[in-house]
This record gives C-alpha cells, sequence and structure tokens, in this order.
C-alpha cells in the first residue's frame, strides 16, 4: 500500500524503547517515527546525529535526504504492507528507487521491517549510493530522544555507501538494543 495518509496503523502493537505503539509516520528521507503527530511536519535535510532531539521515538534506516520538495509527488516511491497472521505479523515500510536530493539520477531502496512478538527491527539495504550533496551523509540507526539512541558502527553523520546488506535490531532491555549485520534476505 502507498503511503496516502499522514500516519498510519501498525496493524499490531510494537514495542520500542518499552513503549508501546500502534500508530507510525513515515518521512521521505528514510524515517519511520512513532513521535505521532509530532514527527508530522518536520522537514530536516541536514545530516542528523544520534541521539537527537529533532527525530523522537524514529528509526532512521538510513536517514539522508531524499527528493525535492513538494513531499505529495513522492508518494509513488514509498509503500507499506502488514503481512501474517497474529502473533507472527510484520509491518514492512520501503522506499523504492527514491531519488537522492542533489543527485536525482541515483536511487535508494531500502526496507524497515517491524516484527510483532519479538519487537524486533529487520533493515535491508539494496542500495545507497554515494551522492555528493551533504557530501554523502547519513546515519543510520535508532533514536529515542536526545539522551538514547543506538547507531550502526561507523554510520552517525558520516560518508558511507551499502548495496544488498541487512541489520537486526534486538531489544535488550527498556532503553538499549543490540546490533548485528544478517544475511541478505529482504522480505
Amino acid at each position: 500500500e502507498r503511503i496516502g495518509k499522514i500516519y498510519n496503523d501498525a496493524g499490531f502493537e510494537f514495542v520500542y524503547f518499552g513503549e508501546t505503539h500502534t500508530q507510525f509516520a513515515v518521512s521521505p528521507n528514510g524515517l519511520v517515527s512513532f513521535d505521532v503527530p509530532n514527527i508530522i511536519g518536520v522537514s530536516h535535510q541536514e545530516v542528523t546525529l544520534i541521539p537527537n532531539n529533532v527525530f523522537i521515538k524514529t528509526i532512521m534506516g538510513p536517514y539522508q535526504d531524499l527528493f525535492s520538495k513538494p513531499i505529495q509527488p513522492h508518494n509513488e516511491f514509498i509503500y507499506y504492507q502488514t503481512v501474517g497472521t497474529a502473533p507472527e505479523r510484520k509491518l514492512i515500510v520501503g522506499w523504492c528507487e527514491a531519488p537522492m536530493f542533489g543527485c536525482p539520477s541515483l536511487k535508494v531502496t531500502y526496507k524497515i521491517v517491524l516484527n510483532e512478538s519479538t519487537n524486533n527491527i529487520v533493515n535491508h539495504i539494496l542500495s545507497k549510493p554515494e551522492c555528493d550533496y551533504l557530501q554523502n551523509r547519513a546515519t543510520h540507526g535508532l533514536n529515542y530522544n536526545d539522551d538514547l539512541g543506538v547507531v550502526v558502527p561507523g554510520r552517525n553523520g558520516v560518508s558511507w555507501i551499502s548495496a544488498n546488506e541487512s541489520w537486526l535490531f534486538e531489544p535488550n532491555g527498556t532503553d538499549n538494543y543490540s546490533i548485528s549485520s544478517i544475511d541478505f534476505n529482504p522480505e
């Protein structure tokens, strides 16, 4: 399903940093946020490090400036779908061949998958090419607030590229996640 609303129902309860959520919002810049409705309308093109108070309760998978304004025409590149049956449902949010701002001929494709029972987050990156705009800097990880977040090593507002890789974020208590690289096997 294409993103047609400002925020959407996940179809199940999902626990993020110890808080239960049923709704999510999506940013064209690679963000899934549970800070509904406060995240709506937040536009920030500059590189933002984890932790931060700009993207509260937000998965940055990865966060990098995509598209050009206005936002509405970009719905063709962003989709979501809840699949499976309780208690093993998954919410899949994806950016498919989305043009990078400053390098519109370059495309990113990645998915963020929320798993119902385990509250694990899986992030599949099919393509994140290098774009000189903003020195190719991007942030990849989970942000809760300006004091709490976890970042994929080597990906906190620095230049990096990626293709055909997957990352697993597993809850480790209410205020931490374990991060591990896993076999690339997108949903």
